[in-house]
């Protein structure tokens, strides 16, 4: 503090609060823990998985899809360093029945279920810069479906 002092004083500041900003705002600056979220979009016959989080270079890759269910491995360097518990969303009225990211230890897979008798339809995947977007396109309209 008193080389800091004597700097200050001998700049004719003063006080040493500019010095302490400059000196903590490397700290500031390094980036917290990001942790992914997975929520849901729902419109007209279509459902869109994000990944809220999973940054621009998150690639689906290793994907697997049967009639009843869409998987697919995350990778990319701005995913979290783990993801400690698995995330799940039930969809109520729809063709898919629940979406799911689940920690792997060489990375994170989405699960995307159909409901039994129907399909999940092959997916469009994409980003906004932040977010990793996964569409399921010509789903069944839950109003159509109860009339």
């Amino acid at each position: 503090m008193r080389c800091c002092f004597s700097l200050a004083w001998a700049l004719g500041i003063g006080t040493c609060v500019c010095l302490d900003a400059v000196v903590a705002a490397p700290a500031a600056i390094a980036s917290p823990q990001q942790s992914l979220e997975l929520t849901l979009r729902r419109t007209r016959g279509r459902v869109d998985v994000v990944v809220v989080g999973a940054g621009l270079d998150t690639r689906a890759e290793r994907q697997r899809h049967d009639s009843d269910v869409w998987i697919a491995r995350l990778s990319g360097p701005n995913l979290p360093a783990g993801l400690k518990a698995p995330q799940q969303v039930l969809l109520e009225a729809s063709d898919l029945l629940s979406v799911r990211l689940e920690p792997r230890q060489s990375g994170i897979d989405l699960v995307v279920k159909a409901r039994f008798g129907s399909t999940v339809p092959k997916p469009e995947i994409s980003s906004n810069g932040q977010d990793l977007i996964v569409s399921f396109v010509g789903l069944a309209d839950p109003a159509a479906a109860s009339t």
